[in-house]
């Protein structure tokens, strides 16, 4: 863990961040590599954003039994100074904290939704 911030630190968030170099799992395969990740902290699911199981193989995922969750969540207008700006829909979270400060992205993204995926869920029904 270096000494420059990251966004978790700068939203609050505390977590342990780990490397798969630093725990000495690589695997080819990425979906492989993930399930292998997550179960090496512990993890019984993984959470994606919610355009993550569109390039993710499934089938692999429940052969593991490691179910995927998404996250739902629906981003706010927010202002974005004086400019008459077009609002676009997914924008991340640097767009939220350059307008907003720490303090109200932060708020932006802990209320959002954390659904089981599942093969009918696609990604264009996923934001609220």
């Amino acid at each position: 863990e270096g000494s420059d911030p990251v966004i978790s630190d700068v939203l609050g968030i505390k977590a342990p961040r780990y490397t798969q170099w630093g725990m000495g799992l690589d695997d080819p395969d990425r979906d492989l590599r993930l399930i292998r990740l997550v179960r090496a902290v512990g993890g019984t699911a993984y959470l994606s954003g919610p355009k993550g199981p569109t390039y993710m193989r499934p089938d692999v995922w429940q052969e593991a039994r490691m179910p995927i969750k998404v996250s739902r969540y629906a981003w706010p207008q927010y202002p974005r100074g004086t400019a008459p700006w077009e609002w676009e829909i997914g924008l991340s979270i640097i767009d939220a904290l350059a307008w907003l400060g720490a303090d109200d992205a932060s708020d932006l993204i802990r209320h959002g939704e954390v659904v089981p995926w599942t093969p009918s869920l696609s990604a264009a029904a996923l934001p609220a």
